[in-house]
């Protein structure tokens, strides 16, 4: 089980999601920010869960947690839905049904962890520096490609001198 209010609210014992959920981390995000202001009225208020907001805003059981299983992530749920969601959670609709389509189709190719902190770090940077950093990673994977293709050469070079011999 996860410390996540969602996650926790929503997977079985044991299961994982095999990647991180666009949607788990904007619902997340989303009930931390309603927790934070349920404290300012009541300190000692709890963490709100999605089972709890349910109850709280007369949904039906399972009506905004049934999307954020795992066994429901290779689906995107109906507009409605999704539009329920949002305005429960308070956030935008359409940033909510990116997240669905995001988990749906994936990201692109798995990126590995230093891939995706490079992308973190680019992304948090204005548009112009964003371009600058692009520019300066482009630079550098041609360096690189420049020294493979040399050592390539060489390593090439030095067979062609071995079996002449």
């Amino acid at each position: 089980m996860t410390n996540e209010p969602a996650e926790a609210a929503t997977e079985a014992a044991g299961e994982q999601p095999e990647r991180r959920s666009a949607v788990l981390a904007m619902v997340n995000a989303a009930l931390a920010k309603l927790t934070a202001e349920r404290r300012q009225r009541q300190p000692s208020a709890a963490d709100l869960t999605i089972a709890e907001l349910e109850r709280q805003l007369g949904h039906p059981k399972g009506a905004l947690a049934s999307p954020l299983k795992p066994v429901n992530r290779s689906r995107v749920p109906r507009l409605a839905t999704i539009q329920t969601m949002a305005t429960a959670l308070n956030i935008d609709a359409a940033d909510l049904g990116q997240a669905f389509m995001t988990d749906f189709i994936g990201d692109g190719d798995e990126k590995t962890i230093h891939q995706q902190r490079a992308a973190d770090i680019i992304g948090e940077l204005p548009p112009a520096l964003q371009r600058l950093a692009l520019r300066q990673l482009e630079a550098l994977a041609e360096h690189s490609r420049g020294c493979e293709r040399a050592h390539d050469a060489a390593f090439l070079a030095k067979d062609a001198d071995g079996s002449s011999a």
